[in-house]
């Protein structure tokens, strides 16, 4: 039977945050874990062909390699998202989350700005205004979740 890993108390801070060593362990764990692979050179070595063009040992052979690689893709993916997580606790984390209030800050003021010049020049179209506020708000929002920025 297939044994799961489960995070345990200790992997966990208190605030219900993964430690660095707990996400250090899952990428050790992904590298480690080549068993299905093993399982899979064995299960092609077990297809028998009836010579070429023997369709069904192809389409089993196929198969075998389709699982493998969808499951080296989703390592892929675990990895790429332990690492934000690594990044995120690690001073990486903290120095791009300081870089994005600052962006967010300077964004602020230049939104200001464009309302005073509006409000300034008397500008009769305070929803344009707004509208551009809105706009550049929506920007940044995208580039921030998007990890643009």
């Amino acid at each position: 039977m297939e044994e799961h890993n489960h995070t345990t108390a200790t992997d966990v801070e208190q605030n219900d945050q993964p430690t660095v060593a707990y996400i250090l362990g899952q990428i050790e764990k992904i590298f480690d874990d080549n068993r299905h692979i093993q399982e899979a050179l064995a299960k092609l070595g077990n297809v028998k062909s009836e010579g070429p063009g023997d369709l069904g040992a192809q389409a089993k052979a196929q198969g075998i390699a389709d699982v493998v690689k969808c499951h080296e893709t989703t390592n892929q993916q675990l990895l790429s998202f332990y690492k934000k997580i690594y990044d995120d606790l690690t001073d990486q984390g903290k120095k791009r989350r300081a870089e994005r209030v600052d962006l967010v800050k300077s964004v602020q003021l230049s939104m200001l700005d464009t309302m005073r010049m509006a409000l300034y020049q008397h500008e009769d179209d305070l929803l344009a205004c707004a509208n551009r506020v809105q706009g550049r708000l929506d920007a940044l929002c995208t580039d921030i979740l998007c990890d643009k920025i």
